[in-house]
């Protein structure tokens, strides 16, 4: 995904590593480097050793197979022949469809024979070149150190040596060294710290068989566990562990007994965090391993459910019964990082996890949402000045393939202190971070915008009701709609891919024609001499390292709009990485993603990733999917409901603009909305000084994008980009915009002011956003990177809040549930699958369709609408069919 990024960007990028997979991401300026050999690997050397481009290493690779990576390939098919196939054919899908060309009847019959495998082959070692993280380029260039955070963390590791190093790069008399406090070691009879929820005590009550119960410590291992550590396949001795940490407190239940003195402590207690170890990342094919509690800050317990051979655990079934009606209780509260997973595993077992009340990742976005990581080891990190136990120490990694092993397989001692170690963690970061959201109210009480931006309905909104109120309960929401997935059209993806590779290879002819010979196009000097030496196309911008002519997508999009006779080859360039990265991205995918169970695609939904609040979604990544581009709406077709029902799309109409004439409270844009004219019609007749009914679709296109343009402060560059017309006529269009709708430009400054006070900006249900780098004098000619982020934060983030209301509110009564104050419930069988963006998507049965429109327009508009307090309609267009596309429009609803 990095590097990728980096293609994009135009960037130099070396990756470390002699793995082979990594050919793949091979570029002009993408290279390996084998640190152990310290040897560069490049499109050349690739060429050599293989003899086949970078784009057909996922080919070769899935023709070759890989045993130790468990991926199988075709008997008999070696380097030297996989390349020779591409080589001669071009593709797999070519290679595949030409079997009788192929010399050997050997090998034509295990091509035939392994045809399908090889389908599953190619998705196995593709890179996920897409994997939803959070790329900051200005973070990551290298600076100088920070000596005195350097000379702490040493000195508390103990590496005296590298300590005393850092400690002569510090000024002289830094009183840095004095006040910063060195973390002190816990002991274990000192009592813990007051919790989140006082009412648990220090320690257990006697008559609890828990507290009387004698386990191993794990620092002082006994002699069963001992004997577990050395069987066949073990990774050695118990992992390195923090010595500022109290592992004392973690106990080992294994007897019914403890259990069951456990079992009574979680019945009387407010909250308890709870973390389950299983065999795998899937929540539809992981079992149970064991189940780790904490109650209180240093105490946890852990109960295995599986072990290696002979290893002593309790029946899972007994132990899933007992703590079903605890599990599934509103209370006590529950509390996990990442809980959503635990939830889903749970669901898989038959329990529905209730009385969710805190997540440490969700928190920590709150907090600094799109600045850092929100993973359980940099929370830990920062907030707990701990280091936790890597997995890997317990299963392996992928760099000691020989000793891979799942959690079942790993001895009880080692995953007790890793499993209590988490939920002890989660327990501890729930309440530092808590506190931290109550205390982010505080932040800004002394000074206030001379305006607020967003004044929100109920006074009662704060971070910790946007936490308690919106993120928490949407964490179940995602988490039954990842279970439930979606049906795929395989057979309609399988002629799509063949029609694409067509397509493909056409438009590698045609761009061979109008260059005048064949050539790499993935190679980026050869389409440089291609471009601008032989066709002689201006250059329009250059690379920032090797200021070479650039050939990002960005560029060749203004050089297919010029009246150059070199133009025509930049649009087949453009169609073909389009064509080319939709196939590679879902239509080749999307059939392997199927779970064997379920029939279904199951998409993951994640709440950390955009800074905004936004949405987001992986494998597939369902927002990227074009939606007006004929490709895209291909691809669309093939979701299906389940069989015989109805697929319904319900898309929030305009709701970004919708927002913005709520937030700004101008008057001419909120008198469209309540009379429910074509806001992109009344802005063009404004622009251009026409009235309504003269307003012609070259008008209209104008408008949109001017429309849409404001709400994310678009210069006059940026519009004149956009548009394909003179920077001159951008600033005109812009300055009637906010002549005609000053209230816009008005609420931008506000929202710019607001951020140069306070240092972030805010949507109307308080979610905030960190933003620096707002001038002191800015002008809407000109907004620079933080001005637009905090511009479009507002509007955008509060539609991510005005849809997330809905969701919930409409899988409350999609599942049976009443809302408050009322008394009716949805009867019916619909299911809410999918969220992209503005738009939700169901299946339900035919029979429904009056009542989950009504449904619809209850959750989706008239609460929302209520809750927010805004001051123009909101409107939603439904639409139901036989797939994402083929659907039948119903009247707007508002």
């Amino acid at each position: 995904t990095v590097a990728t990024s980096a293609q994009e960007r135009d960037l130099e990028c070396l990756i470390c590593t002699s793995d082979k997979d990594c050919r793949q991401l091979l570029t002009e300026k993408t290279r390996l480097f084998n640190l152990r050999k310290g040897i560069e690997f490049g499109i050349s050397e690739l060429a050599a050793d293989w003899g086949i481009r970078p784009d057909q290493v996922v080919e070769l690779q899935a023709l070759v197979g890989d045993s130790a990576d468990n991926v199988p390939g075709v008997p008999g098919i070696g380097y030297k022949t996989a390349a020779k196939l591409l080589q001669e054919f071009g593709t797999l899908a070519n290679i595949l469809e030409n079997v009788e060309k192929i010399a050997g009847a050997k090998k034509q019959e295990a091509l035939r024979a392994s045809g399908p495998q090889v389908a599953t082959s190619l998705k196995l070692v593709q890179l996920d070149r897409h994997v939803p993280i959070s790329i900051s380029w200005d973070a990551w260039r290298l600076q100088e150190p920070d000596y005195s955070r350097l000379f702490h963390l040493f000195r508390d590791w103990g590496f005296r040596t590298l300590a005393s190093q850092m400690e002569k790069k510090l000024p002289a008399g830094s009183s840095l060294l004095r006040t910063v406090p060195t973390p002190t070691v816990q002991k274990a009879k000192k009592p813990s710290q007051p919790s989140l929820f006082d009412e648990i005590e220090d320690s257990p009550p006697t008559n609890h068989p828990i507290s009387e119960q004698k386990v191993p410590n794990p620092l002082q291992v006994s002699k069963p566990y001992q004997m577990d550590l050395f069987e066949e396949g073990s990774l050695g001795d118990l992992p390195e562990i923090d010595p500022h940490w109290d592992y004392t407190g973690y106990q080992l239940l294994d007897s019914q007994e403890a259990f069951e003195g456990l079992v009574q402590r979680l019945k009387e207690c407010k909250a308890f965090a709870v973390d389950l170890e299983t065999t795998g990342l899937d929540a539809r094919d992981a079992d149970i391993v064991g189940i780790s509690f904490c109650l209180e800050k240093g105490k946890a317990f852990y109960v295995p459910l599986l072990g290696p051979k002979g290893a002593k655990v309790l029946p899972k079934k007994m132990v899933l019964e007992s703590l079903q009606p605890i599990l599934e209780g509103l209370t006590p509260g529950k509390i996990n990082q990442n809980i959503k997973y635990d939830l889903s595993v749970f669901a898989n077992h038959g329990i529905k996890l209730a009385g969710i009340i805190g997540d440490p990742m969700i928190a920590d976005y709150l907090l600094h949402a799109g600045e850092r990581s929100h993973g359980l080891d940099e929370l830990s990190k920062r907030n707990l000045n701990h280091r936790m136990i890597p997995i890997s120490d317990l299963i392996g990694s992928p760099s000691r393939k020989s000793l891979l092993r799942t959690m079942d397989q790993v001895p009880i001692a080692e995953v007790l202190r890793y499993a209590c170690e988490d939920a002890d963690a989660a327990w501890q970061l729930h309440e530092i971070l808590f506190d931290q959201l109550k205390d982010a109210n505080k932040i800004g009480d002394s000074i206030q915008p001379q305006k607020e931006v967003c004044e929100p309905q109920k006074e009662t909104i704060t971070q910790v009701s946007l936490y308690n109120e919106v993120e928490i309960p949407l964490l179940s929401v995602l988490a039954t709609m990842e279970m439930r997935g979606i049906r795929i059209d395989s057979a309609h993806l399988e002629q799509l891919g063949k029609g694409m590779a067509e397509t493909i290879h056409l438009l590698q002819l045609q761009i061979y024609e109008l260059a005048g010979c064949p050539f790499d196009i993935q190679s980026l000097p050869q389409l440089r001499g291609i471009l601008f030496k032989k066709l002689g196309l201006p250059t329009l911008k250059k690379t920032g390292i090797t200021k070479e002519s650039s050939t990002d997508q960005e560029t060749l999009e203004k050089l297919a709009k010029l009246d150059h006779p070199g133009a025509a080859i930049t649009r087949s360039i453009l169609e073909l990485r389009k064509v080319a990265k939709l196939k590679s991205t879902y239509v080749d995918p999307l059939p392997l993603m199927v779970h064997r169970k379920t029939g279904r695609v199951h998409a993951s939904f994640h709440q950390t990733v955009a800074a905004t609040g936004r949405l987001s979604s992986s494998e597939p990544n369902l927002q990227n999917i074009p939606v007006r581009d004929e490709a895209g709406l291909q691809i669309r077709r093939a979701f299906l409901p389940e069989l015989g029902w109805d697929l319904w799309t319900a898309d929030y109409s305009q709701i970004e603009l919708r927002l913005l004439a709520h937030l700004s409270g101008d008057k001419e844009l909120c008198e469209a909305y309540h009379q429910n004219e074509d806001i992109h019609t009344r802005v063009a007749a404004s622009l251009h000084g026409v009235e309504a009914d003269e307003v012609t679709s070259a008008m209209r296109r104008i408008a949109k994008t001017v429309n849409f343009g404001v709400v994310y402060g678009i210069s006059a560059h940026g519009l004149a980009d956009r548009l394909g017309i003179a920077r001159a006529e951008a600033e005109k269009f812009i300055e009637g915009y906010f002549h005609k709708y000053p209230g816009v430009l008005d609420y931008q400054e506000r929202v710019l002011e607001e951020a140069r006070q306070l240092g972030f900006v805010q949507t109307i249900l308080g979610r905030r956003r960190r933003i620096e780098g707002v001038r002191p004098k800015s002008s809407f000619w000109q907004r620079n990177q933080p001005e637009r982020e905090a511009i479009n934060m507002v509007v955008q983030g509060s539609a991510a809040d005005l849809i997330k209301i809905a969701m919930i509110g409409l899988e409350k009564r999609l599942s049976g549930q009443t809302n408050s104050g009322e008394n009716r419930k949805y009867g019916g069988k619909a299911r809410l699958l999918l969220q992209i963006h503005d738009e939700l998507v169901l299946e339900a049965p035919p029979e429904e369709r009056a009542d989950l429109g009504a449904l619809l327009q209850e959750e989706m508009v008239i609460k929302p609408h209520a809750a927010l307090g805004l001051i123009v309609p909101l409107a939603i267009d439904l639409s139901f069919g036989p797939n994402w596309v083929d659907t039948s429009e119903m009247a707007k609803v508002s």
